[in-house]
């Protein structure tokens, strides 16, 4: 079904005017989003009580089957974490083959620059709903720590009810950059094979050991910097296989893939409880369950690498584009819009707020790419070694 092409690897002297954009991959990550705002959206446990309109009239069997989907739309976040790993771990690839070496300074600039400005202004919006709307001031503490990237940690055991809860992922994702590039650079290909191997070994141990303690899968477990190195374990390993090659996959192989990959979310949730609300079924079950979702996750990328162009749509590589503002400001709409829907109940209340929350995200999102992020974009393209996709 797939046959790998391999590519002719360019002289050194390769220009640095040649671009790598994949489109493509701005419409993984609008999939990736479009799991995660369904995830927070739909109802992910039948017994909550303010689901309980919305759910009344369905059997218990369609019940339990729309929170495990709901349950796994949650592995969107793992999509972007595969993503994050193939797309960085192929740019500094072509950086080491063609120049024979990795810039860490520019690097860590261009993460900066891509990152830390709408992450900054986001938890300043946090802190602004912390004093003024919350009126809970020890809520800025475990904000500090969002900015101190180490809020995933201290996330499992302080909540908050805030808009910006969700950033926590950002603090996994930061700490993978502190030595992703480095191995890249110091390691050979074979070393990063056994270290991309290594990641998901201390994984798949780190699931056992809290599986079979039979922790809140929800926090403990998802909010484990350890369990998500699985999904850049799997990311790099992707990225290793495919360096300098393109796949040619059939259409009707890439659609059975796609529908492959959400099929293992599934599995992951409904037959092995990888990800609910409750605890760990096992060790062994956790374990077997973040496994399926990774493959899920490869699945769905495989899917989409090296797709004809006129099979995108321009709608979906836009939204893609903007993903990572669509995904700083889906709480904060969907917290916002439901007053507006007040005098409205079950199933109308539920679509009317789904599709007003996600008319909002896009809207900031749109107004964040083109007035914050955009700057830095540009910023960002002066310490590009490999240029990727224009501001």
């Amino acid at each position: 079904m797939i046959a790998v092409e391999p590519i002719e690897t360019k002289a050194k002297e390769r220009t640095s005017t040649v671009r790598f954009y994949r489109p493509e991959l701005d419409v993984v990550r609008f999939f990736a989003f479009a799991a995660i705002f369904l995830h927070h959206e739909l109802p992910r446990d039948v017994t909550q009580q303010q689901n309980g309109a919305f759910l009344g009239h369905l059997s218990l069997r369609a019940q339990a089957l729309l929170s495990g989907t709901a349950n796994a739309f949650g592995f969107g976040l793992a999509l972007f974490f595969t993503l994050s790993a193939y797309l960085i771990g192929t740019l500094l690839l072509r950086e080491k083959e063609l120049y024979g070496n990795v810039d860490l300074r520019a690097f860590y600039i261009r993460r900066i620059l891509r990152i830390w400005p709408l992450y900054f202004f986001g938890l300043g919006i946090g802190c602004v709903f912390a004093i003024f709307i919350a009126k809970r001031l020890h809520d800025l503490m475990l904000l500090a720590s969002f900015g101190l990237m180490v809020g995933n940690w201290f996330s499992m055991i302080w909540r908050m009810s805030n808009p910006m809860t969700r950033l926590w992922s950002i603090s996994i994702e930061e700490q993978f950059y502190l030595f992703c590039p480095v191995t890249v650079k110091y390691l050979s290909r074979r070393g990063l094979y056994v270290f991309s191997g290594s990641l998901i070994v201390v994984s798949d141990l780190t699931l056992y050991i809290l599986g079979q303690r039979h922790v809140v899968t929800d926090s403990a477990i998802w909010l484990n910097s350890f369990v998500q190195f699985q999904m850049f374990g799997a990311g790099l390993l992707l990225c290793l296989w495919t360096t300098n090659r393109r796949l040619s996959i059939p259409v009707w192989g890439r659609l059975l893939s796609l529908v492959s990959g959400f099929a293992c979310w599934l599995i992951a949730c409904l037959v092995f409880e990888a990800k609910h609300v409750g605890v760990a079924k096992s060790g062994s079950s956790m374990v077997a369950g973040y496994t399926v979702a990774a493959i899920g996750c490869l699945l769905i990328l495989l899917a989409m690498l090296d797709v004809d162009r006129r099979w995108l749509p321009d709608w979906m590589v836009w939204l893609g584009r903007v993903s990572f503002g669509l995904y700083v400001y889906h709480q904060l709409a969907i917290d916002s819009v439901p007053v507006l829907f007040a005098h409205t109940h079950g199933l109308v209340h539920f679509l009317l707020c789904l599709v007003s929350a996600l008319a909002l995200t896009v809207f900031l999102a749109a107004l964040s790419y083109r007035f914050l992020e955009m700057p830095f974009l540009r910023m960002k393209e002066r310490f590009e070694i490999v240029p990727s996709r224009l501001a």
